[in-house]
């Protein structure tokens, strides 16, 4: 009989795809919000997505180290999803980092930075 998937690491899987379309669809409505001219609401909305993508990505990153050690069971979801959680996570520290050294406004909308 072949080993089955892990519901921990199915479970690791569903949780980190989406975190990374929470954090991805924050980030890009807060880039249309402050091109619109609302970049009072686009930094809440930034810092919601942000706040719930790291939740999702610290329970998917431990489910998936769970169900990647789990004894006679696949293991191709807590992969899948270790992955995908570590790029979502490099992902973040990229967009935080820009924030942090233009500004989030010239970050999230490049065109709007005012010239010295």
């Amino acid at each position: 009989m072949q080993p089955k998937h892990s519901g921990i690491a199915i479970s690791s899987f569903i949780i980190s795809a989406v975190s990374a379309v929470v954090f991805f669809g924050a980030l890009a409505t807060a880039m249309g919000m402050s091109r619109g001219g609302q970049a009072d609401a686009a930094g809440g909305v930034f810092g919601l997505g942000v706040a719930v993508g790291v939740l999702g990505l610290l329970a998917s990153f431990v489910l998936g180290l769970i169900g990647l050690f789990a004894k006679e069971k696949k293991r191709l979801f807590a992969v899948l999803a270790l992955l995908l959680a570590l790029v979502t996570a490099l992902g973040l520290v990229y967009v935080i980092r820009g924030c942090w050294e233009n500004g989030a406004a010239g970050f999230l909308a490049p065109e709007s930075k005012a010239s010295p």
